[in-house]
């Protein structure tokens, strides 16, 4: 059993229900247990054009898994940055937004306007820890220090070892537990697509 529903769908080949409002919803606990018995499979975070909150956040996830039986993946919960992937030093200069939501325990992240292969290059390592091996020719060390697992193997029901080896991108890692996707939403991106989809640990992309 995966830890959310979206992966185990996708290793299916099955349609994955997306909830993506366009102002996110309440960030509470007593929000997260109404959600996690939303028609959705996977609910979308929208940071890109509102408020960041990973403390709201936090309390969210917590909701989802008080509200989940042991025995069931959680609803699958990304959220979309507010930042852009047009450059390495727009990657690395917020590369604290992506550590701090990770820590909320959430399943996955959105990279907005990705237009630069190396920055998409950027988000993929500094969402990994660097114990995992898979394409560092590529990606390079993964970033994501130790300190963020407390809270997110909590949410996760899992022990801290295992948070380590679970949370890595899917499909590059066939055990990961992470979905990473991209915004592919302006000529610079439309001409690199193909470059940019194929960066190891890119799991979807929306136009």
């Amino acid at each position: 059993m995966n830890i959310h529903r979206s992966i185990g769908l996708l290793k299916e080949r099955k349609p994955v229900f997306v909830c993506h409002p366009s102002i996110p919803p309440e960030l509470s606990f007593e929000s997260g247990q109404k959600l996690s018995r939303a028609w959705a499979d996977l609910i979308v975070i929208e940071f890109e054009h509102h408020g960041l909150n990973p403390i709201g956040l936090s309390s969210f996830m917590e909701g989802i898994r008080h509200a989940t039986p042991c025995s069931e993946s959680m609803v699958t919960v990304v959220a979309t940055l507010p930042m852009s992937g047009n450059s390495v030093e727009s990657v690395n200069a917020n590369s604290w937004q992506i550590r701090q939501l990770l820590a909320t325990g959430i399943h996955g992240l959105i990279l907005p306007q990705a237009s630069d292969v190396h920055a998409v290059v950027n988000f993929v390592q500094t969402c990994r820890f660097s114990i995992h091996r898979q394409r560092q020719d590529v990606l390079g060390t993964g970033c994501r220090g130790a300190g963020g697992e407390d809270h997110a193997s909590h949410v996760w029901n899992v022990s801290k070892k295992d948070y380590w080896r679970l949370a890595d991108p899917w499909p590059l890692n066939p055990d990961g537990e992470l979905l990473l996707g991209l915004k592919i939403e302006n000529p610079q991106s439309l001409c690199r697509v193909d470059e940019i989809a194929s960066v190891p640990g890119i799991a979807f992309a929306e136009w």
